[in-house]
């Protein structure tokens, strides 16, 4: 009992701290560049372990045991960005460099700590299990997302002062108001249809373009600022891409909780 108490109070606090810690030496290192890295890295982590979560739960071993010694390995290849990381500072000799990839992975190796209890007490459960994952990731991902948003805000500064700013408020506010407009088009389809069975090609359409104007935009700067050899307008654009992928997580992790209420 006194293990699960530490386990869910301290080892996410101490997560978020190294996490945090890392971010900072990696912005002393190289700036604004090296706290994306930084971040998108961390990111990439974290959607290897949500992914193999989700995987062992569901089609894992039925034992607690057999399910740790599968996402045991599935989280050690989650800090291959880490590593490569790791090694490019060795490289070029950054003391700080190096204690901000050795963060990096401590913090990616508390969250596997953390994230193997609900993978491992979950199997065999199936699907209902899955709303305890939901629940789990959320709040990360939801962190991850202010994060990125708030680091596409800051590069957009850097790069176009006040314009920069508006441009990226208006390209990630996209996202919350194109999903209104999508519901709005969804419930306007079945409400105008006789029983209430509605067209589907107006909403599928809608939410084509939605997907569209969220990812093209950021897409393109990030495209443009590689072929310039634009590191701000690269980054950015990255961060940019990164708040809408953890955008979309949340609302589908909010779209399967509400399933089960």
């Amino acid at each position: 009992m006194g293990l699960a108490v530490l386990l869910v109070s301290f080892v996410p606090l101490a997560c978020l701290g190294t996490a945090v810690a890392g971010a900072l030496c990696a912005a002393d290192t190289d700036g604004a560049v090296g706290f994306v890295r930084y971040l998108a890295a961390l990111a990439v982590s974290f959607l290897w372990m949500f992914l193999g979560a989700i995987i062992f739960s569901c089609l894992g071993c039925r034992s607690s045991l057999g399910n740790l010694a599968l996402y045991a390995p599935w989280c050690a290849a989650g800090m291959t960005p880490f590593c490569l990381s790791l090694r490019r500072a060795g490289n070029d000799g950054s003391r700080i460099g190096r204690t901000g990839a050795i963060l990096g992975m401590a913090a990616g190796v508390l969250f596997c700590v953390v994230s193997a209890v609900p993978v491992c007490f979950g199997a065999g459960n199936g699907e209902d299990y899955l709303h305890v994952l939901c629940f789990f990731f959320l709040i990360p991902a939801g962190l991850f997302l202010s994060a990125f948003a708030l680091t596409a805000l800051g590069l957009g500064a850097f790069r176009k002062l006040f314009f920069g700013v508006i441009e990226n408020l208006l390209l990630l506010a996209i996202a919350p108001a194109g999903l209104f407009v999508v519901m709005a088009v969804s419930l306007w389809s079945v409400a105008s249809a006789p029983g209430g069975r509605g067209d589907t090609v107006p909403a599928s359409i809608a939410l084509a373009v939605w997907l569209l104007c969220m990812f093209v935009p950021y897409g393109y700067m990030t495209l443009r600022g590689r072929r310039k050899k634009d590191e701000l307008g690269f980054y950015n654009g990255i961060a940019g891409l990164g708040a809408v992928v953890f955008f979309l997580l949340g609302l589908g992790l909010l779209a399967y909780i509400g399933r089960g209420v």
